[in-house]
């Protein structure tokens, strides 16, 4: 047994408890109920003292609510003596606001930032965080962040359970780039990237020329789905371009409103997700990326 001790907030507790399952550790109990009128109540019953915590708790959905559950735990851990707290935020809210457009918006990417900072963090791990204009991760934590990426286990997984026909994988802007180009590599696939041109706050247009997708099994490469609007476009215009069959993948399938039927419509074959937040479309764990990347 490993003397490292995984623990989960609401938001992630069954991947804490799969995780603790492959690293042979600890799983830590949490007890977490509500008032009446919706204030938290936490109570850590795991002994921790000189021992090294991993929290895992994502931010997918109601994510001020679980934001501050973290912070209770990882400043009551850090009291209770534990000798390490390694907190895993699998789904990262707020990486998207990190700058200022206007004056007097928050930058809420830093201010979250500090806060774990200050509640006692003493690492982060987070899992295909949303970056833009964020080169580096040191630029936003003082703390040392690790930034892992789950697309090599939603392409050994698509790989593994679909025959594709002479894959190709699609980002459907430049900012997935990053993420089609790791699963073309484990799917042994080549790669191409959609450019897309926002026309206002909720419009977008996608442009798809020269996608040499004719007859062709396609895979769209994503870290977010969220309303699904760029993820159906780029599905239409592949199979508009003659793909055969289109395979929807992200990291975090939020999936907000309609979108999920929106992408069937679309003519998405599958939409795969992972579980760094709940989803109702087909689940990837990343308990093994976890696992693998926290053990001693």
């Amino acid at each position: 047994m490993s003397d490292q001790i995984v623990m989960g907030g609401s938001g992630s507790q069954g991947l804490a408890a799969r995780v603790a399952h492959k690293m042979n550790a600890t799983f830590g109990n949490v007890e977490i109920r509500e008032f009446p009128d919706g204030e938290k109540y936490l109570r850590i019953h795991t002994p921790v003292k000189g021992k090294e915590v991993i929290l895992i708790q994502t931010m997918g959905f109601m994510p001020d609510r679980l934001l501050m559950e973290l912070l209770f735990l990882t400043e009551t851990l850090s009291q209770l003596g534990a000798s390490r707290i390694r907190t895993v935020v699998p789904y990262f809210a707020y990486s998207r606001q990190d700058t200022s457009f206007k004056r007097g918006e928050v930058v809420s990417f830093r201010v979250v930032s500090k806060l774990l900072e200050f509640s006692g963090s003493d690492e982060l791990y987070t899992v295909d965080l949303h970056l833009h204009r964020v080169v580096d991760t040191s630029d936003i934590f003082k703390i040392p962040c690790h930034n892992l990426t789950a697309m090599p286990l939603i392409g050994e997984f698509i790989r593994n359970n679909y025959s594709l026909d002479d894959p190709k994988v699609i980002a459907p802007d430049e900012e997935a780039e990053q993420w089609a180009r790791d699963m073309a590599k484990e799917l042994d696939a080549d790669f191409a990237v959609m450019a897309k041109v926002r026309k206002g706050p909720e419009e977008v247009e996608i442009s798809a020329e020269d996608l040499d997708v004719k007859g062709r099994d396609v895979v769209i490469a994503d870290d977010i789905i969220s309303t699904g609007g760029t993820m159906a476009t780029a599905i239409s215009l592949a199979k508009q371009a003659g793909a055969k069959n289109v395979i929807a993948a992200c990291t975090h399938p939020l999936l907000i409103g309609g979108a999920l039927s929106l992408i069937h419509q679309s003519g998405a074959l599958e939409v795969i997700g992972t579980d760094t937040v709940p989803s109702s479309v087909r689940v990837v764990s990343i308990d093994r990326l976890l696992a693998e990347n926290l053990v001693h």
